[in-house]
């Protein structure tokens, strides 16, 4: 395995660039080499080997993937001779297993790798059919990594097996002798017991020296080895049998490794890699040529100023020397000379970044290579000491006493001085003789993007204009500035207008798009502006028109799993969003506010809806805040992404535009009904106040009103002009508000809530200023008929809350008002219940003359001496 092989995303490029970067490795690697197609060669099998056989166990066919299995999967390493021996048997059990399984391949490097092939038999009812044939054999170079700018000088043995057929067994072996002289003799490898495709036998087998040291390392429920001597060697051997296929799932995180497996390795401790790599990789203060001029400007540019030395020195080395990595036997990990890389303007990450050192310490700023794993991040912490451990190389400079990590390979970043955005890779093996472990990396605040939609809609044509404001910050405006750097305007153009074409199928492009970048600031936005003919559809009755808008952008970034998922899933950490959809629609809207707030310990999203005049506003605010889903909350993530999209992501209104004309009319029959209401509660106060209630006559006056009573008096005013300024501000007698859910589900559950509002608000009035006649007139029945309308009043507002939600799914309709309208209502009816105050004071009877008659009759009994 090479030391570098991750590119960054900022590294992809073009197809065009491709082909060129291929010709100029082309040109580079071959043209003092002629290009020679190295040769294999055949032998009989290594004497060292333990002969392994077949096992007599048949894996169940219900375990078997692509039509073959593996009946004997045997690789033993003797690590003194710098061998590996392997010898593999596939057993086809259908036609797929033919088209599969048909095929050798055996990857090498050359430059210090000999491939030799011992056998390879074809076994048919029993048969042996010998094909091993060198000649029938291509090499090919194997460059899989040319993609991400990597060119490795590997080779691929590719050998197509004619004549196979459905129940043929293939059994082949070879051995690959020689290891990267980059390691001095040191062993480190990862062996595995598991692959993708069952295994009825799987043997490893390690032989080395009785004086080498080697450290294991057991995954996945793997055992310790059989230790065994052998010809004064030590021989650590494995056996599984019966190996199911590993089921791997899509979109795991990329440190997620769920084979059985062993790491094994006789570096002691990560200070021996830190050495290892300190002593490859020097930086250099001595430059000539065009470097020499560059660095030495660069100096006189910051005089006295590290941190603007530092910046320049980043900017120089992420953005003018391009990521292209040719890492050919010890360069694997060693870096090239950094005059040369610089010459050349081309390196891989630990090109870029020895040069990066070596211009940092030249102006005097003290820096230090950092090895890291872009896929197991933190979790290398958990493998043995080993250089194989680390895919990618930055550095880590001292400036102004501040730790600062620089990726070298990313270009296009933004901000000022030691600002600088740093991926999350967690941890790092600092390279210096010094360093015994690995070390954190401090988690650098992300960037996050904030869209804002703007849909303004033309009554006249049922038409709209788009208007599409995007602002990236920190990190993300560096991944956009990178793509924007590598297409141009107009294919950039094209491609936000296919985003919105495939959304809204009529829509054309009425402006250029305009980009402002402020690298400064590390701030890019980006505007887009286009017409979408019939944005309102016609009703069929041609009462209205019917609008949808759906938030695909949020859509697009929700946690997609399944609920049978097994696997952790990869989670984009850091990710965060801000989004905005504004409708403007003349006339304006007739919509409750709504909010929504799902938060889990990885993502969290909050969603509200509210208007401002004309225009209703979706707004969702959306953040990562883990990098996976655990399999234990992957069916909570399926239960919320169904909530989100069912409930929070799609909205459709009815739009009349005609009603906008003369402000929507009255609405009669509400009307109508809000005097009846009136009527029958005015009837019904009557009958109330002319109950008879006198019994025997007080033996006192009744009290003044004072205390605590003059607030009751105000809140109960309060409560009879409040309902009715709700009921008029919010237009409940408007044919606009009685037809805004027109072509909706819940059209026939809204209007039922109208009605019940305006009934509940008139009553709750009425009452209230019923109260107040009785307060006025001290009367004996003010408590109880005040205690029945504070109780209808908390009942009211709790069946509204009750019924918004039910019938309208609006959560969290419950205001700060209408909380404290429920605490004041239990307040007061208990002082109604428990005031003395209160009991003296509303003792008047109906009728109140029957107090007067008895007054009479009991004077002119004192005055006869009755």
């Amino acid at each position: 395995m090479n030391f570098v092989f991750s590119a960054p995303a900022s590294a992809s490029r073009s197809l065009k660039a491709l082909l060129i970067s291929f010709s100029i490795i082309a040109i580079s690697a071959f043209a003092s080499n002629a290009a020679q197609i190295p040769k294999i060669f055949s032998s009989a099998n290594p004497t060292w080997i333990n002969p392994i056989l077949e096992s007599a166990q048949r894996v169940n066919s219900r375990e078997v993937s692509e039509g073959y299995y593996f009946t004997l999967v045997d690789m033993q390493e003797h690590v003194e001779k710098e061998v590996s021996y392997l010898h593999y048997c596939k057993q086809i059990i259908s036609e797929s297993g033919v088209q599969n399984a048909s095929q050798i391949s055996v990857d090498f490097d050359p430059s210090f790798q000999k491939l030799e092939f011992h056998k390879i038999i074809i076994w048919r009812n029993g048969k042996p059919s010998n094909r091993l044939n060198l000649k029938a054999f291509k090499v090919i170079a194997n460059e899989e990594d040319l993609s991400r700018f990597i060119y490795q000088g590997t080779y691929s043995a590719y050998l197509i097996l004619d004549d196979i057929r459905k129940g043929d067994k293939i059994e082949y072996s070879y051995s690959i002798t020689g290891r990267n002289p980059i390691f001095k003799g040191k062993f480190s490898k990862e062996l595995y017991l598991q692959g993708y495709t069952a295994i009825n036998k799987a043997y490893l087998s390690v032989v080395c020296s009785s004086s080498r040291n080697l450290n294991f390392k057991y995954f996945n429920k793997v055992h310790s080895p059989k230790i065994e001597s052998f010809n004064g060697m030590k021989r650590y051997t494995w056996e599984a049998l019966m190996v199911k296929a590993a089921i791997q799932e899509e979109n795991q995180p990329s440190w997620y490794n769920d084979f059985k497996r062993v790491q094994i390795s006789d570096y002691q401790n990560w200070k021996e890699v830190a050495i290892w790599a300190n002593e490859l990789n020097k930086p250099i203060t001595s430059f000539s040529g065009a470097l020499a001029s560059r660095v030495q400007a660069l100096k006189k540019k910051n005089v006295g100023n590290l941190s603007g030395y530092f910046r320049d020195a980043v900017t120089l080395v992420q953005d003018e020397v391009r990521y292209m990595g040719v890492e050919m036997g010890v360069y694997s990990h060693k870096a090239h000379n950094p005059q040369k890389v610089f010459d050349q303007r081309y390196g891989d990450c630990k090109d870029k970044s020895l040069l990066l050192m070596s211009i940092l310490e030249f102006g005097g700023i003290k820096a230090n290579m950092a090895l890291i794993n872009t896929y197991y991040q933190d979790k290398v912490a958990s493998y043995l000491p080993s250089p194989l451990n680390f895919n990618h190389a930055v550095v880590i400079a001292y400036v102004g006493g501040k730790q600062i990590w620089v990726d070298p390979t990313i270009s296009g970043q933004g901000g000022k001085g030691t600002d600088l955005w740093f991926p999350n890779y967690r941890m790092a093996l600092i390279v210096s003789p010094g360093s015994n472990t690995l070390s954190t990396i401090p988690e650098v605040a992300a960037g996050f993007s904030t869209m804002r939609e703007t849909f303004t809609v033309d009554s006249a044509t049922m038409g709209a204009t788009l208007y599409v404001k995007t602002k990236y910050t920190g990190n993300m405006a560096e991944s956009v500035r990178s793509s924007l750097a590598n297409q141009s305007i107009t294919e950039a153009e094209k491609s936000y207008l296919d985003y919105y074409a495939r959304l809204y199928k009529e829509i054309e492009a009425v402006d250029t798009v305009k980009i402002n970048d402020n690298r400064g600031k590390n701030e890019l936005e980006i505007e887009e502006f286009y017409k979408i003919d019939n944005f309102l559809k016609r009703e069929k009755d041609k009462s209205g028109c019917k609008g949808e808008f759906y938030a695909y952008q949020i859509e697009n970034v929700l946690p997609k799993v399944a609920a049978t998922r097994k696997s952790p899933a990869y989670l984009n950490y850091q990710y965060s969003i801000s989004y905005t959809a504004s409708i403007v629609l003349p006339g304006g809207w007739r919509i409750e506010p709504e909010n929504k707030e799902i938060s889990r310990s990885q993502y969290r999203l909050y969603y509200r809806t509210f208007t401002v005049g004309d225009t209703l506003n979706l707004d969702y605010q959306y953040s990562l805040t883990a990098d996976h889903i655990p399999t234990s909350d992957v069916k909570q993530v399926v239960k919320d992404v169904e909530d989100i999209d069912n409930n929070y992501l799609g909205f459709s209104f009815t739009y009349n535009p005609d009603a906008t004309k003369a402000g929507g009319g009255t609405n009669y029959p509400m009307l109508l009904f809000a005097l009846f209401i009136l009527a029958s509660g005015v009837y019904a106060i009557i009958r109330i106040a002319t109950m008879h209630t006198a019994t025997e006559m007080p033996e006192y006056e009744p009290a003044g009103i004072g205390g605590w009573l003059i607030f009751l008096a105000f809140s109960l005013l309060a409560t009879v002009i409040r309902p009715l300024y709700f009921v008029i501000s919010q237009e409940y007698f408007s044919s606009n508000l009685w037809a805004a859910y027109d072509g909706r589900q819940m059209v026939t559950a809204f209007k039922i809530l109208l009605v019940f509002e305006v009934a509940g608000n008139i009553l709750l009035s009425l009452g209230a200023a019923f109260c107040l006649f009785l307060m006025y007139k001290k009367r004996d029945i003010f408590p109880k008929v005040t205690g029945a309308v504070l109780g209808f009043s908390l009942i009211f507002a709790l069946a509204d809350t009750f019924l918004a939600s039910v019938f309208l799914n609006i959560k969290d309709t419950t205001d700060a008002n209408t909380v404290r309208g429920i605490i004041g209502s239990f307040v007061w009816i208990a002082y109604l219940s428990r005031s003395s105050r209160v009991k003296e004071t509303f003792i008047i009877p109906y009728p109140e003359e029957y107090f007067e008659v008895q007054e009479e009759v009991e004077k002119k009994d004192e005055e006869i001496g009755v």
